[in-house]
């Protein structure tokens, strides 16, 4: 938020979403995205889940690693859910409770690889937004 020049207190968890904190403000954000996706199915990508299921029946362990507190919930709106492939899930809750620092740091992924037992080296990580604020250098360990 301090980027964005954003300031306001962070609160607590407890915060409802009508309290002005970061809390707050997450807790909102929480709050409609579960609203938007009430009554709605989600369909992964089809050829993503070929790839998980190829990875998996392989005996390739794959990780889920993100920053967001709803990923358990969008996760549950798939059919066939991309968690079923997960041998490794890790949230914002985690991320928070770990205290994983963000871009530009991989903090996130390295905490995934060693959760699965295996040197960040032996990873291949797989996402958005590569180009949007992660350090190049820090991505190379993944290789």
């Amino acid at each position: 938020l301090s980027t964005r020049g954003i300031d306001i207190p962070v609160g607590s968890q407890q915060d409802s979403e009508t309290v002005e904190s970061q809390y707050g403000l997450a807790n909102a954000k929480m709050e409609e995205v579960r609203s938007m996706l009430k009554g709605f199915t989600l369909d992964p990508i089809p050829s993503m889940m070929d790839l998980l299921e190829d990875l998996s029946t392989s005996g390739i362990r794959v990780a889920i690693a993100t920053f967001s507190t709803s990923i358990k919930f969008i996760l549950a709106k798939c059919p066939k859910t991309l968690a079923d492939f997960a041998t490794t899930l890790i949230d914002g809750e985690e991320a928070s409770e770990k205290r994983l620092r963000g871009r530009p740091t991989t903090e996130l992924f390295v905490h995934a690889a060693n959760k699965m037992h295996l040197e960040p080296s032996r990873c291949v990580v797989v996402g958005t937004r590569f180009g949007h604020g992660y350090d190049i250098s820090e991505l190379t360990r993944f290789f």
